[in-house]
């Protein structure tokens, strides 16, 4: 399902940028 594949990618993203954001 292409919804809940661009769900995922941008609940990743936005871990990702606040991990980021820690460093």
């Amino acid at each position: 399902d292409t919804y809940s594949k661009a769900l995922a990618a941008r609940l990743g993203l936005s871990l990702w940028t606040r991990e980021s954001g820690l460093q």
